[in-house]
């Protein structure tokens, strides 16, 4: 296997490769992704002085020619005839949109000598330089070359996924992103412990785990007695399936695997691949929807052959997965439906359905492992998921990977996490693991040492009756939660349900805030009367003035029928609790969880959920989110950006005595003091000697309220250390008292 600690440099150059690659086939009319794609597959197989039998005597024989005598100083090609080279070469001819063979070999001149520039290759290819030491031709070499230079192509930024996931067609985009090696390497590790297992992928993309797969089925099978031959058609004909909604993928696995087969064994005869596209809707999810019907559901990967449902195995020997990452309300309005009556305790996003799907297709005892959103280990609406999870399998090994893990995929809203089941038996509860293995790789230089020394490396072992799990009142399954954390859930009372009079609320959803809402600057003297301020989040600290107005005719009235007429409810979202003094929070928080007043007077959005309190304790609860403490157990509830109300309710809440009331009331009152000075200055009367003595008394002021409620709590130095340390907690310290450059607000 390609080595973990190589991949990030080669997906680097690949990168490099696919721009230029891409803009010089644009000049020569055969660009756009299918014809870079092309290249990019044609390049992989001159690399290994291939063709397959479908292409000789066609168009794309003489690229393929030119391609391996320009770059690699083959005169020759080796013809391979075999059912799943033939596949490929069917599928390479449908991506060849341009006819014109004068047009192509332009393209095919142009496509060299960009790659001469990307690989360093001479005009002769007579100085060769090994792939070794050329990590451009190392990733040439690699059979997922391809698959790669495909994902770079269809990059899009966050905005235009989410305009496009409404539309069937774009769906496909909206959910591909592959596996990184290191990742793919552990899941196949972690599902594929011995030989001669069936395996899966039913979210196959381009083939980035079943490659591994297939190599890891391979070195078992030869391990055990086989030969290299026999274990290979064995791995391709018996063992590894792989399945996909989207059709050129599921062909580009098959390309893939191909030249994995190739670069094993050059010479066996090998069969029809068990890739197939997946057609209806659910895709893989119709293989354990109630009620599915056998028809020719399976189309073969690379040609127009199809196959019953009943083509595949009922269960898997083992199942490794990245599957697609779809919330219900982003997915089309047929799939919403779908999950609702086949899939309900995971009907809330696509890739809890296929956590669900994946223990359900193990045999007993099999293992699956998945990367996938963290958020299935912790948000409240999935716990009846985690519920089944527990009945029906047994977590061996958990990886909180935090964002950052898909190197085409920037940004931090994709908190992932690998979960490791083995299905149980019916009714077996004693066949669960005594140990279970977890690890948390958050940070860029943990992730760094995962692909150097292999995620393996850094599991740590903790004793399965020390884990807290989906009880009422433990928080979440989180290994890596220390007991003395854990402990408060049981010592003390949710933060709602205290007796304290605290409620927490969710805000309004106007269902089109372009047209309701508008910025204070934008709204005349003269229409003032229609408007209230508005609070939509922010992820300010302790005090920020909303610069937002919500257009409230009628008393709201309009915006009720608004809301009436998209299918909601016609009451608003937490009306009762409109215009009093409360706390709120962002429901996004990027630098971790922070509160703050809720500006006076204000009706508040959902993006800016509320608390409220009896007035004596308004203060004091300011000053008790803001803590450490809290922070630390808002990232055990929900280890995200996006804090749930669920969350702040379950906080343990510990009943402060007098004192403690109100020394941490009157240092809140302190911070919010600051917080509205530093506000209140104009960007040409800024001063900066003043905001940096905010912020250093405002780090005391921080460190006093820790004290208090870490005494409140009873929280021994140790823990203590380790809850200030934790690198979530640190974050929700960074851009306290940044100032705005825009000051309108829109109080009264």
């Amino acid at each position: 296997m390609t080595k973990p600690n190589d991949q990030k440099l080669e997906l680097s150059c690949i990168k490099r490769l696919t721009v230029e690659l891409s803009k010089t086939l644009t000049k020569a009319e055969t660009g756009g992704l299918q014809g870079t794609w092309l290249f990019a597959c044609l390049a992989s197989l001159s690399k290994r002085r291939l063709i397959p039998q479908d292409l000789v005597g066609g168009a794309l024989e003489p690229p393929i020619s030119l391609i391996a005598r320009a770059l690699f100083g083959y005169e020759s090609l080796e013809t391979d005839s075999c059912p799943m080279a033939n596949a490929a070469g069917l599928w390479l001819q449908s991506l060849t949109d341009c006819s014109n063979s004068d047009s192509l070999q332009e393209a095919t001149v142009r496509a060299i000598d960009c790659m001469r520039q990307w690989t360093g290759r001479t005009q002769d290819a007579k100085h060769k330089t090994e792939h070794h030491s050329n990590p451009a031709l190392a990733a040439l070499s690699d059979p997922l070359f391809s698959g790669w230079v495909y994902q770079f192509l269809i990059q899009q930024s966050d905005k235009q996924l989410k305009r496009n996931a409404k539309s069937e067609e774009h769906t496909p985009f909206y959910t591909q992103w592959f596996t990184p090696s290191w990742i793919a390497e552990f899941l196949v590790e972690e599902a594929i412990t011995k030989s001669n297992l069936t395996f899966i992928d039913p979210a196959c993309g381009a083939g980035h785990i079943l490659v591994p797969a297939f190599k890891k089925s391979v070195e078992l099978l030869i391990e055990s007695g086989s030969s290299k031959s026999s274990a290979v058609r064995t791995a391709i004909e018996k063992l590894i399936f792989g399945l996909d909604i989207d059709a050129q993928l599921t062909a580009g696995a098959n390309f893939s695997l191909y030249l994995a087969c190739r670069d094993i064994d050059r010479k066996i005869a090998l069969p029809a691949a068990n890739l197939f596209t997946i057609e209806g809707r659910g895709g893989s999810l119709q293989l354990k929807a109630s009620g599915r019907s056998d028809e020719n559901l399976l189309l073969s990967a690379g040609s127009e052959i199809k196959f019953p449902l009943s083509k595949l195995p009922e269960n898997f020997g083992a199942l490794a997965a990245n599957p697609p990452y779809m919330s219900m309300r982003n997915m089309p309005e047929d799939m919403s439906e779908f999950l609702k009556q086949h899939f309900p305790v995971s009907k809330y996003d696509l890739y809890t359905a296929f956590v669900e799907l994946s223990i359900r297709m193990l045999e007993k005892d099999a293992r699956a492992s998945l990367i996938c959103q963290q958020s299935v280990l912790s948000i409240s609406r999935f716990r009846p998921l985690r519920e089944f999870i527990e009945q029906k399998s047994a977590i061996e090994t958990l990886v909180q990977l935090g964002s950052g893990s898909f190197p085409t995929r920037a940004g931090e809203k994709v908190n992932n996490a690998i979960i490791t089941f083995r299905r149980k038996a019916e009714n077996d509860t004693a066949s669960s693991p005594s140990k279970m293995r977890f690890a948390r790789i958050l940070y860029p230089e943990q992730k760094k040492q995962a692909e150097i020394l292999g995620i393996k490396s850094m599991l740590n072992v903790k004793d399965m009756e020390t884990i807290d799990s989906t009880s009422a009142k433990k928080p979440t399954i989180a290994p890596w939660c220390p007991p003395g954390i854990t402990a408060l859930f049981d010592t003390y009372p949710h933060l709602q349900d205290s007796g304290s009079g605290i409620v927490v609320v969710n805000g309004l959803f106007t269902c089109n805030n372009k047209m309701f809402v508008r910025k204070f600057d934008e709204v005349s003297d003269d229409e003032r009367h229609e408007y209230v301020p508005y609070d939509k989040g922010g992820g300010k600290k302790w005090f920020h003035s909303t610069p937002y107005l919500l257009h409230w005719q009628r008393g709201g009235d309009v915006i009720r029928e608004y809301r009436a007429s998209r299918g909601q409810s016609r009451s608003l979202p937490g009306e009762n609790y409109y215009f009093q003094p409360g706390i709120t929070y962002s429901y996004i928080g990027t630098q971790g969880f922070k509160a703050r007043l809720l500006s006076p007077d204000s009706v508040f959005d959902i993006a800016s959920s509320s608390v409220f309190t009896p007035e004596p304790l308004r203060m004091y609860m300011l000053g008790f989110m803001n803590s450490s403490l809290v922070r630390y157990l808002m990232g055990v509830l929900n280890p995200t950006i996006n804090f749930q109300i669920g969350d702040l309710r379950r906080l343990p809440y510990a009943k402060p005595d007098s004192m403690t009331q109100f020394e941490v009331s009157r240092l809140a009152e302190e911070a919010v003091n600051l917080a509205r000075r530093v506000e209140s200055m104009e960007d040409n009367l800024i001063d900066i000697n003043f905001i940096a003595w905010a912020k250093s008394k405002e780090q005391v002021i921080q460190g006093e309220i820790d004290k208090l409620i870490f005494a409140l709590y009873k929280i021994p130095a140790k823990l203590q250390r380790q809850i200030l340390e934790d690198p979530w907690v640190v974050r929700g310290q960074k851009n306290v008292f940044a100032v705005s450059s825009n000051t309108n607000k829109g109080g009264f």
